[in-house]
């Protein structure tokens, strides 16, 4: 919801949405555990209402999402300096320089393990 009403808003779709999209579900899922509860102001906003999901749905989004994590897949595949500089520029958003000092690197090296990692998912995809 939360992406749509940024949508809304006049925000463009960002070059890779996948990121944009599990950044957003990241920071909502934080804000949600650390409050207790869901957020359902944007939902209101949009005049939705609240998705109910039973056992059975409840069960297929479990079977679906036991075959999908993208990121364990990634930190299988890349080498675990380029997966810890990624996961931290892109799924967290933080900025090169922080990444940095809590690495103890140069912003030149993150800034090259990320473009390592992303062109090695680039070239996966195109292969795909």
């Amino acid at each position: 919801m939360s992406a749509l009403q940024s949508l809304r808003s006049g925000r463009t779709v960002p070059p890779s949405p996948l990121g944009w999209l599990m950044t957003i579900a990241h920071h909502k899922l934080i804000d949600s555990w650390r409050r207790g509860r869901v957020e359902a102001e944007t939902r209101r906003q949009l005049g939705l209402e609240p998705l109910v999901l039973d056992d059975a749905a409840l069960a297929r989004v479990e079977e679906m999402a036991s075959g999908t994590d993208v990121a364990l897949e990634l930190a299988k595949q890349l080498p675990a300096d380029q997966f810890e500089a990624l996961e931290a520029r892109v799924l967290q958003e933080r900025d090169y320089g922080e990444i940095a000092a809590r690495l103890d690197l140069s912003e030149a090296v993150v800034r090259k393990r990320v473009s390592r990692a992303l062109s090695f998912l680039r070239s996966a995809m195109r292969e795909r």
